[in-house]
């Protein structure tokens, strides 16, 4: 399960080309336009086996108490986020005060919320923040009231400002790796060999994407609604793990921030945050 975004087509070429049928895996995609909010709760509810979850996402869903693990980290590079208004919004739009949409709570665009209101020296609360239910939840929230804040992977979303939906009014960049592979534990008890070795083929795939040139580009572009340019700046940025590490430091990195932030409670130490890799 992930994004219906132009960083998991590694995924979708794969299954079309039978990859993972020749490695003898049966894979089940499904698309989570409701990001990785939608996707912790598919995996608390053992409605998914495994999830591409925001880094970020999947620390504090874990540490507050889905049965889970990180397996892996699946793109290595930070995520730059669009931080965008309703198309309609006035001149006088105060980023520092605005307040937000999100997809769900305690989903990225929730908690990169909190980091991007920290940047601004703005402390927020959960009434600062209001669940739509993902990017087309986003459009007609705009409709309604365009003077808010709201914050998606800034290559994918820039269609809506193509046509005329939405406003970039500033960028974000996270801090840390963008997405990693979250499984089950139950699932991974039982199928650990199976998932390592369908993470080999994605990440031949992404490989090849990553380093596919004007070619790669035209195909993101086309089956993503993005001009080839944005396509190609996305390309030249994007940076998927080829090993799936991810240490300790970057983990209490991010609990730290969210812990400053009031996002968790308290601050794990170091065996509990090493307890969440797989």
């Amino acid at each position: 399960m992930g994004v219906p975004e132009h960083f998991n087509l590694p995924w979708l070429l794969a299954i079309d080309d039978g990859a993972f049928r020749d490695a003898g895996l049966d894979i089940d995609w499904t698309d989570a336009p409701g990001g990785t909010g939608e996707m912790s709760q598919a995996l608390f509810h053992g409605d998914t086996d495994l999830a591409l979850l925001l880094t970020e996402g999947a620390v504090n869903s874990i540490l507050t108490g889905n049965d889970c693990s990180i397996h892996s980290i699946y793109v290595d590079s930070p995520l730059v986020w669009g931080v965008f208004a309703g198309h309609e919004a006035g001149a006088d739009l105060d980023i520092a005060k605005a307040p937000f949409i999100v997809s769900r709570y305690y989903s990225g665009s929730h908690l990169m919320g909190f980091v991007y209101a920290d940047q601004h020296g703005r402390r927020v609360t959960r009434d600062d923040f209001t669940p739509v239910g993902g990017i087309a939840g986003a459009v007609e929230a705009f409709k309604e009231d365009p003077n808010r804040l709201f914050l998606w992977e800034k290559n994918i979303t820039m269609p809506y400002v193509d046509r005329k939906q939405f406003k970039l009014v500033d960028e974000c960049t996270a801090p840390w790796p963008a997405f990693a592979v979250v499984v089950r534990n139950k699932v991974l008890a039982a199928k650990r060999e199976a998932i390592d070795r369908a993470m080999k083929v994605v990440r031949d795939y992404a490989f090849d994407l990553q380093y596919s040139g004007e070619e790669g580009a035209e195909l993101v572009a086309h089956l993503y609604d993005m001009q080839t340019s944005q396509a190609t700046d996305w390309q030249e940025h994007v940076r998927y793990s080829l090993k799936g590490d991810l240490e300790v430091d970057t983990l209490r990195e991010i609990s730290a921030t969210m812990h400053r932030l009031g996002v968790l409670e308290s601050m794990p130490d170091d065996e509990k945050l090493a307890a969440l890799l797989a």
